[in-house]
């Protein structure tokens, strides 16, 4: 995982917790969760599974991340906000497996493009595509900007 999101997860934890009221923390995910979500991904995406290493990385951090109006789905099954309900629930919206969505905020979706494994920004009401993002750590990156 890069720098620059263990920076931002440390300066969102730092402004969470100067609440009084509010102490804010991330869980990480299990071996046997990032087990159980390759095996979910190939199996659902019929064999062209775009890499998500860098997402695996992020929740061995910060599985199912929420801050600020951000949150990035976890890949523990048990968890409310998790990646397998959301893009279930995504794929018979649209009727379509074309993006895996990662997380949201209030406006965006956070996305990857199946067929090419294109990082992008969704807007998050009609699905329709934004932008593309250089990687899926730079998606993050700008997300988790978002919730500072």
């Amino acid at each position: 995982m890069n720098e620059a999101i263990i920076k931002l997860l440390d300066e969102i934890k730092t402004i969470e917790n100067q609440n009084p009221y509010k102490d804010f923390s991330y869980s990480s995910c299990t071996e046997e969760n990032i087990e159980t979500f390759n095996e979910w991904t190939t199996r659902k995406l019929g064999g062209i599974t775009p890499d998500l290493s860098a997402f695996i990385e992020f929740c061995k951090i910060a599985d199912g991340f929420n801050a600020n109006g951000v949150f990035f789905f976890s890949i523990d099954h048990d968890k409310y906000e998790n990646v397998y309900m959301r893009n279930i629930y995504w794929w018979e919206a649209v009727d379509s497996k074309e993006y895996f969505l990662l997380g949201n905020d209030s406006i965006s979706s956070y996305a990857i493009e199946v067929a090419s494994g294109k990082a992008c920004i969704l807007d998050l009401s009609s699905g329709s595509f934004i932008k593309e993002v250089e990687s899926i750590d730079k998606l993050i990156e700008t997300a988790l900007a978002l919730a500072l």
